[in-house]
């Protein structure tokens, strides 16, 4: 689906139908040509028919040939190139993708699971008198600061799944092939 794959994939059979085309211009096209011819001296029309071949004595088209056969080799490896490109891209936003949300899992396994029981804890501990306004408003900033990482790391394992889909071009529409 990606649309610079398909446009290679295009220009390579493209290059596929030029080499046809070279190797059927090399073949010998015969012409056939006829015609009326007017004398003024003795008052007369002449008619006359021929036909020629030409003769690939020098020229057997091989230049043609051999452009058409660079053209699909480059196409080829244009194609191939961009395969792997796409491949590797796609690895890339693959492992990407697997290290955000691991690193969301133990995110929210080490972290945002235990904010609640710290939030409870501080809450009690100022009730009961052993720490001051400023603990327990540090211990609520904190909890901030772990619940905007825990959505920076939601987005970054969104931005990751966008990457790998973008990738792999799937939010790409299929188009219809002729």
């Amino acid at each position: 689906r990606r649309p610079s794959l398909r446009s290679l994939r295009q220009q390579e059979a493209a290059a596929r139908g030029s080499l046809f085309l070279a190797q059927r211009e090399r073949l010998p096209v015969p012409a056939v040509s006829g015609g009326l011819q007017n004398t003024n001296d003795v008052a007369g029309t002449s008619t006359f028919v021929g036909v020629s071949v030409p003769l690939p004595l020098f020229d057997r088209g091989q230049g043609a040939i051999a452009t058409a056969n660079a053209q699909i080799n480059l196409a080829t490896l244009a194609v191939t190139a961009e395969e792997a490109t796409v491949r590797a891209e796609i690895v890339r936003s693959a492992n990407l993708l697997t290290k955000r949300r691991d690193a969301l899992a133990f995110l929210e396994k080490s972290v945002v699971e235990r904010s609640a029981s710290l939030r409870q804890m501080a809450e009690a501990a100022y009730r009961e008198g052993s720490s001051d306004i400023l603990d327990l408003l540090d211990v609520l900033r904190k909890l901030k600061d772990v619940q905007v990482a825990h959505v920076l790391q939601l987005e970054s394992t969104k931005l990751a799944e966008e990457a790998l889909i973008s990738a792999a071009a799937l939010d790409e529409s299929p188009t219809p092939q002729p």
